[in-house]
């Protein structure tokens, strides 16, 4: 079993190489973090004010619907993703760019961890060989799955991905299991 769980570690690292070391340049540049879609900026705005107002999120967007602002359409979660992990790691004190790293960071990590949960449940369904092989599958599958979780698309569809598949995931083992509730 170790060396099955080393071979899900090797996904990880590989999936997390794929989503960060092709954008490195491109997201980490001399001015600051370049992030990838206009989405991520909002998110960003947010969670800078998330962090100035800290726990409190503000819910009106001046910025948003010129010239005098609105609320804001968009789902807490993700701001206070960001936020709280630039708050954790910035000791309780994060600067703007400290978040912006973390911020950026947050999609290829979440995209990287995807081989657990995979493993996890197939080894549990199906053996651990097919456990094995769909942790190295979800860690490399191209496309749209790529592209939401890698380095600087701080967007929520990352977490909107990872968590459904938690959900998944407990949903087979609930289902499967020799007394289902």
């Amino acid at each position: 079993l170790r060396i099955a769980w080393a071979g899900v570690a090797g996904a990880v690292l590989l999936s997390l190489w794929l989503r960060a070391g092709p954008p490195w340049q491109v997201v980490f540049t001399p001015w600051g973090v370049d992030f990838q879609e206009p989405d991520a900026w909002f998110h960003l705005r947010t969670a800078h004010n998330l962090l100035a107002h800290f726990p409190f999120r503000s819910g009106f967007d001046p910025y948003a619907l010129f010239p005098g602002g609105m609320n804001m359409p968009t789902g807490p979660l993700w701001d206070y993703i960001i936020a709280c992990a630039a708050w954790v790691v910035g000791f309780g004190s994060p600067s703007p760019d400290l978040t912006d790293h973390v911020a950026a960071w947050l999609p290829a990590i979440l995209g990287a961890l995807y081989p657990i949960p995979v493993f996890w449940v197939s080894r549990r369904l199906f053996g651990l060989t097919a456990g094995l092989f769909a942790a190295l599958w979800v860690a490399v599958t191209p496309g749209d799955f790529i592209t939401y979780t890698h380095l600087g698309n701080a967007d929520h569809h990352a977490a909107e991905g990872f968590f459904s598949l938690l959900v998944f995931c407990f949903l087979c083992v609930a289902v499967n299991a020799p007394e289902p509730r």
